[in-house]
């Protein structure tokens, strides 16, 4: 049985953000405001280049997973839950402070 919906059409950088997250509880974002939604991001001690290279393997390596979009500072990837097959969309920005 699988749960997947309709992939959204809103994600992605622009301006240096990622979209908002919507109302409901099962959104986080490292760059939401409000304390519902806000989450630490994650830190690196290597190069950004390293950092996106390690990161990309490391969603490779997982079961059900599978990266729909990526550049040098930015990937989305989904990933599917393993009993109903629910689909996770995550993205990771390499922003640059």
């Amino acid at each position: 049985m699988v749960f997947a919906g309709k992939r959204p059409n809103n994600l992605g950088v622009s301006n240096g953000k990622l979209a908002s997250c919507p109302n409901s509880p099962n959104c986080v974002s490292s760059q939401s405001l409000d304390a519902v939604h806000q989450i630490a991001p994650l830190t690196f001690t290597s190069t950004p280049e390293q950092a996106i290279t390690k990161l990309k393997s490391i969603i490779q390596s997982l079961p059900r997973t599978k990266i729909i979009s990526e550049n040098s500072e930015y990937i989305y990837a989904e990933f599917k839950s393993a009993l109903l097959g629910f689909v996770d969309d995550v993205e990771f920005y390499l922003e640059d402070v």
